[in-house]
């Protein structure tokens, strides 16, 4: 059957439980199908039994991440962030491989929330910070008046704040030390 003909459930279902052998054609139409998908996606992200092996050998989830991240409605931003704060070994090689652009792909609308979630050192592990800070960039590197505001303010970092982290932000968008 087509993945036409399935409702939107039944495809989601079709193409994140088929792990590695989903269908191309039934990804596009997932992602045709947007924010309609969305609730269905979210479930395989949320959900700890998605995160194990017992479902398409483990791929489930990170199926349901690159989907969500192709629809890049920005409301399926928390579950990335959900992700980030819970799921960090689950991702493995995912997490600096992958995560990235997976992020980037939200846009603009993605920056400031991403940004804070680059200077969480309090909750955050090191790894995902720099993550989150090459989606920064990535955005900001894609979106002029993002660049200009950036430059404008020369990123004023406080003596306190500093660290390999935030120094990392500033080489990578080629700003002056302050």
């Amino acid at each position: 059957m087509s993945g036409k003909e399935l409702s939107t459930q039944e495809l989601v279902k079709r193409v994140v439980e088929s792990g590695l052998s989903a269908r191309y054609e039934d990804a596009v139409e997932v992602v045709h199908r947007g924010v309609e998908a969305l609730q269905y996606l979210k479930k395989y992200v949320r959900e700890d039994v998605y995160w194990g092996y017992s479902v398409a050998d483990g791929y489930a989830c990170i199926s349901a991440l690159h989907l969500l991240s192709a629809i890049a409605d920005v409301s399926s931003l928390d579950d990335f962030v959900y992700v980030l704060y819970n799921k960090e070994e689950e991702l493995g090689d995912w997490l600096t491989d992958d995560m990235p652009s997976l992020l980037s792909s939200f846009g603009p609308k993605a920056y400031e929330k991403l940004k804070q979630l680059s200077l969480d050192r309090k909750q955050l592990d090191i790894s995902v910070r720099i993550v989150c800070l090459r989606a920064v960039v990535s955005i900001a590197k894609r979106n002029k008046e993002l660049l200009e505001n950036i430059e404008a303010r020369k990123m004023k970092i406080e003596d306190k704040d500093r660290d390999e982290l935030t120094e990392g932000l500033r080489a990578m968008l080629g700003l002056q030390k302050k």
